[in-house]
């Protein structure tokens, strides 16, 4: 980056044409040989895919049952001819039931809540130790998944609230499309449908704009020293001024992304059926048997899928890294 007359931020990127497919093949390697960078991927790639689905105990919950029973066996004898489902009375119990049991309630939101900051740290930190960790890597120095996690530590913060910004900006500007096409929809619903669909490629772009400048602001934040909103700038720049190369380091990541997730559903399938068979096999055996390793085949099933999101979410931070190397000096 340079300075120009007015002290303003200029991006320096270079123009070269990129090996695209040779830095693609250094990235696979690169994420191949460090398996640790897998584990890097899994936190930078979604710490919020588990599901919390509330249901439970405490309290006195059998009365919420009996109730509902109740309920629904006084609405079977009334009205024999057409049952009917009172979500109202639903929403109604439930609610009666969170009173009941307050307390639970605060200490399961508490927990929810506090889990989803630390996994929100978690990933900020792991996505600026990856870009960190492959960048050392291109320059045959050592590091490790510590050495990673404690450069992410320093960063997280700057990465976390780039990602808000970005986050909240993509979000206005769908607001700001979305709403006169809504209001379409209760003025004529043809008109409607019709603007929709031109707003759809709209929202798409967008999308993808924000997630590319997201790309490179994480890279001048974790390789440029930046703070959150410069970084902000100078990835919206160097977006601008690479917009053909950015453009196929976009689709190369896509086809990377479509490829991987036709070879993961051909994997599941097979692995499913050969894990089915082996079920029915051993449940034949013995119900308790059958019991334990249908267990057993979820978990593993759980962690591979984990796995292999971790691979390729390495692969891919690992791509858009070696790229931006090239248009900045790092």
């Amino acid at each position: 980056m340079a300075k120009t007359k007015k002290g303003t931020t200029k991006n320096t990127a270079s123009r070269k044409d990129l090996d695209y497919f040779g830095i693609l093949k250094n990235a696979f390697s690169m994420v191949r040989h460090n398996r640790y960078l897998w584990y890097l991927g899994i936190l930078a790639g979604g710490g919020f895919g588990s599901g919390f689905n509330g249901g439970g105990g405490g309290g006195n919950p059998g009365d919420f049952f009996q109730k509902n029973k109740e309920n629904s066996a006084s609405a079977a004898s009334s009205t024999q001819t057409s049952p009917s489902f009172d979500i109202n009375q639903v929403w109604a119990d439930v609610a009666r039931w969170m009173q009941d049991n307050w307390l639970l309630v605060a200490i399961l939101a508490s927990i929810v809540l506090v889990l989803i900051v630390i996994m929100t740290i978690l990933s900020s930190m792991a996505k600026a130790g990856l870009v960190s960790v492959v960048n050392n890597l291109s320059k045959n120095e050592e590091s490790s998944f510590g050495k990673a996690m404690r450069f992410g530590w320093h960063k997280w913060w700057n990465v976390f609230g780039a990602g808000f910004l970005i986050g909240l900006t993509v979000f206005v500007i769908f607001a700001i499309i979305a709403v006169p096409v809504v209001a379409l929809w209760f003025v004529n619903s043809i008109i409607g449908v019709f603007v929709t669909l031109l707003a759809l490629p709209v929202f798409f772009f967008i999308a993808v704009l924000g997630g590319v400048v997201s790309e490179y602001t994480l890279r001048y934040i974790s390789l440029k020293e930046g703070k959150a909103v410069a970084s902000i700038k100078n990835g919206l720049g160097l977006m601008k001024s690479v917009k053909k190369e950015t453009f196929f380091i976009w689709l190369i990541t896509v086809g990377v992304a479509m490829v991987a997730g036709i070879i993961l559903v051909i994997a599941i399938l097979i692995a499913a059926l050969i894990l089915v068979l082996l079920g029915l096999l051993f449940f034949i055996l013995s119900p308790i048997a059958g019991m334990i390793y249908a267990g057993i085949a979820i978990m593993a099933f759980v962690v591979a899928l984990f796995v292999v999101g971790g691979f390729i979410s390495s692969l891919i931070s690992a791509y858009w890294t070696l790229c931006f190397k090239e248009f900045e000096t790092v």
